[in-house]
């Protein structure tokens, strides 16, 4: 018979460490993961005249436009555009504050991103060298206010590990879970 206290004890021991907490995290992430997903793939939909894009077309925007902006930041950082600093004792608040500023940064982004893929040109440069584009999901232009809760919705996405992002691989349309979440679908130019 297991004893309780022993039992609880090593629990205890075990959420002491931080690694125990990145798995249960993980978990409860993925799991909140599938509730949504099992959520979301219950709505009814009928795309007739819709050509999906593929996954490798996806992938290859994604990628061109992840090197895009690394280039950018390399040489916004070789010509010392921003101040470098190193965090210390001194200037921790700096940091801290830095940190703080993250969340308005993060909303700025997703708007600038939002303004991008909505706008006359439908896409950033990555879509638009793989011929793709977002739309509504009954095929009209996407509009800015659905860019970005799409793009709110992807960040909701990446804090749970990215676990939404798989939902692709078994959607008949290629959606993941924060094109389900916006009601946005990904299809050819």
């Amino acid at each position: 018979m297991i004893d309780l206290y022993v039992f609880y004890a090593q629990v205890r021991a075990f959420l002491d460490t931080p690694i125990s907490w990145f798995f249960v995290t993980a978990l409860f992430n993925l799991f909140v993961s599938v509730q949504i997903l099992v959520s979301l793939s219950r709505r009814s939909a009928n795309y007739q005249d819709i050509r999906p894009a593929a996954l490798w077309r996806r992938s290859c925007a994604l990628i061109i436009d992840i090197l895009l902006l690394f280039s950018a930041a390399y040489w916004i950082y070789q010509l010392d555009l921003i101040p470098r600093f190193t965090p210390t004792t001194e200037n921790t608040v700096i940091l801290a504050g830095a940190v703080f500023l993250s969340l308005p940064m993060c909303v700025i982004v997703s708007a600038l991103h939002a303004y991008i893929i909505s706008g006359t040109r439908r896409g950033t440069p990555g879509m638009i060298l793989m011929r793709i584009q977002i739309v509504q999901i009954d095929g009209s232009p996407l509009t800015f206010r659905r860019a970005f809760l799409r793009d709110i919705a992807l960040v909701f996405n990446l804090f749970l590990f990215g676990f939404g992002i798989l939902s692709a691989l078994f959607s008949k349309w290629n959606q993941t879970m924060h094109d389900q979440m916006a009601g946005t679908l990904v299809v050819r130019a």
